[in-house]
């Protein structure tokens, strides 16, 4: 299960990847600071991305279509990682595979609202085809029945297990941070907390649950911990989708 990965170097204004290019390779911000932008007739910079974190993950997603440019707010480093290469070692450990698909549907829904929020967007849209097709590829994966959710507790077992929740179906009011979100379908909950070794009960709480949860219960912690005996590299890529999700929802 070898992924190689390699180090590049960029200068301060350097674009490593524009929006729409062909996604071929997954990073790790080693060193610096770049800045992320959406759109295209003008660029609206969005966010940033810090040291031990990773972007470029479209690569992973059916498409591989560059959803943001990224560029260079400071001189930097980076791990590059050979997207087919991880695509191959997934195909020979699901367990694993299900681990990173619930850390990528945290880290989308996450974007969307950081997204949203920076460009004021004052309607709800549909949810990204991207995120619909990721969350149906991860359930045509597991082969046990889906669990119902009907109250918080059911949740906090989970997580207590060290589980995270893949949501297919339901409606909660969840407050993560100072947001409080609707949830319903194509959501994954307490997978980037558990990842980074935190309670996700000490920072999602369950306001409501108005129609049971439908979904399934995902290892999280055992595979990561699994993940980083087998590559090193990958785990860094795995634990920078979580500090960014985190970080992310902490600030949206």
């Amino acid at each position: 299960m070898s992924v190689a990965d390699s180090t590049q170097h960029f200068e301060k204004g350097d674009i490593i990847f524009q929006t729409n290019a062909p996604a071929t390779h997954i990073y790790v911000l080693e060193k610096g600071e770049l800045g992320v932008k959406y759109g295209d007739n003008p660029l609206v910079e969005v966010g940033s991305i810090l040291e031990g974190e990773s972007f470029g993950e479209s690569a992973l997603l059916i498409g591989g279509k560059r959803s943001a440019t990224i560029g260079c707010e400071t001189d930097v480093s980076v791990q590059s990682f050979d997207a087919d290469q991880i695509k191959g070692m997934f195909k020979k450990w699901v367990d694993g595979k299900l681990m990173c698909q619930c850390l990528l549907i945290e880290m989308i829904n996450s974007n969307e609202m950081r997204r949203a929020h920076i460009l004021e967007k004052d309607r709800e849209e549909p949810r990204s085809p991207v995120l619909t097709d990721l969350v149906n590829n991860a359930i045509s994966s597991i082969t046990t029945l889906a669990e119902t959710v009907r109250q918080p507790d059911d949740l906090h077992e989970g997580w207590d297990d060290n589980n995270a929740f893949l949501v297919t179906g339901g409606h909660a009011l969840i407050r993560n941070g100072e947001n409080l979100i609707e949830i319903g379908t194509d959501t994954c909950l307490g997978a980037s907390q558990l990842l980074l070794g935190n309670r996700p009960a000490e920072s999602i709480m369950v306001e409501s649950i108005t129609h049971p949860l439908s979904g399934w219960f995902i290892p999280i912690t055992k595979q990561y911990e699994r993940l980083e005996d087998l590559n090193t590299g990958l785990a860094a890529v795995a634990r920078g989708i979580a500090h960014k999700t985190v970080r992310s929802a902490a600030i949206s």
